[in-house]
């Protein structure tokens, strides 16, 4: 059966008189929103008017400052699925490393012996400024840094991993690693509409767990998550609403055999080239952040600032494996994609504009075109 077909499936079962658009979103078990609206426009456009109508306006989210990262595709958990979490079990005595998931760092920490909080997000500083009690934090690139003067330092580990199956292969790998032979590991694991291939990648990492003597339990659409400032740009680009939508299964795995400290071997794994935080400069531009990758100079454009894909620079896919996505040296915490002939001169006109609040009319500094998409990103009349 094809995609297509299980997602239009999935659509008929939850569908009911009462739904909303985003009521629907959070049964569609990982198919984005642009998914299933290209799928009602063309085979129901009535019932794809009447799911919207019936949208509710979301309230504000308290926990996106409009700065969520776009190269780590930072998605973090609402707060409902955050004390639901930490309502799972006493938590007392228990060392508690987590990969990816700051959001558990203060709640586990009012109710555990220690919590190590893994993370490459530079958002990870505002916890670190709280100064919180029983807490450690790492800033690391966990498909890649050494962390083994970590490993069996932990009773559970708790991951939330980009959800790809290269990802979840390191990062699983990582947190079996730090585990005692008696924790666990639990987190995240990707819907199976997710994409096409979702349900064999899923597949993969339950097999492979279980080859390895680790067993593997699913709680399906335990976790709901707040959408990032990066993708409330795509969705009100198609008209659709901005609702939390994104939700996650709940896996819990046991300890592996004893002679195995990691499941997937080093053949199996490569590390996907569009996602490289080291790479990328985080720049605050007051209400949103610029993230650029210094000394950068893209070949095809001569401009200082030119839309990666045509339009205005919102990408039309969320993926990171979306072409406009891989061709950008310049990414936007409110969802665009551009390219860069300079990109640290790029760095210093942004600064300059952040500071000064408005943009200089120089053509022999930044050209018309170069003018217009600041003046756009800025939210200034051109």
């Amino acid at each position: 059966m094809s995609y297509e077909r299980k997602v239009a499936n999935q659509i008929a079962r939850k569908t009911n008189s009462l739904s909303s658009f985003s009521y629907l979103m959070q049964q569609m078990r990982g198919a984005h929103p642009s998914t299933v609206k290209n799928i009602l426009a063309k085979k129901s456009p009535q019932l794809l008017h009447e799911l919207i109508e019936r949208e509710q306006k979301p309230r504000p989210e308290k926990n996106s400052d409009g700065h969520d990262n776009p190269v780590l595709a930072a998605w973090y958990f609402t707060p409902c699925s955050t004390n639901k979490f930490v309502n799972l079990q006493n938590w007392s005595r228990k060392k508690i490393a987590l990969l990816g998931t700051p959001s558990l760092l203060t709640p586990l920490s009012q109710q555990s012996e220690r919590v190590t909080l893994f993370d490459f997000d530079p958002k990870i500083q505002n916890f670190e400024e709280r100064n919180i009690q029983n807490t450690e934090i790492v800033r690391c690139d966990i498909r890649s840094d050494d962390l083994s003067k970590f490993n069996k330092c932990f009773d559970i580990a708790v991951i939330d991993p980009p959800w790809y199956l290269e990802d979840y292969k390191f990062w699983l790998n990582a947190a079996f690693r730090l585990i005692r032979q008696d924790g666990i590991v639990c987190g995240s694991l990707f819907p199976n509409l997710t994409r096409p291939a979702a349900s064999q990648e899923r597949a993969v990492i339950e097999n492979t767990l279980n080859e390895n003597g680790a067993t593997f339990s699913i709680v399906p659409d335990f976790f709901l998550y707040s959408v990032p400032s990066f993708e409330v740009a795509q969705l009100q680009k198609l008209s659709l609403p901005t609702a939390p939508w994104k939700r996650a299964d709940l896996f819990i795995s046991t300890p592996l055999n004893v002679n195995q400290h990691q499941p997937f071997h080093d053949e199996s794994m490569t590390i996907h080239s569009g996602i490289d935080p080291r790479k990328w400069l985080a720049i605050s531009c007051g209400k949103f952040s610029v993230f650029l990758i210094p000394h950068s100079k893209h070949a095809s454009t001569t401009e200082l600032l030119e839309p990666a894909e045509d339009g205005d620079g919102i990408l039309r896919s969320p993926s990171l494996r979306s072409a406009g996505r891989q061709r950008a040296n310049v990414l936007t915490s409110n969802g665009r994609a551009f390219v860069s002939a300079d990109a640290d001169k790029l760095a210093l006109v942004l600064q300059k504009i952040a500071k000064a609040g408005y943009l200089e009319d120089n053509p022999e500094l930044i050209s018309s075109r170069s003018h217009h998409f600041l003046t756009k990103l800025f939210g200034m009349e051109s």
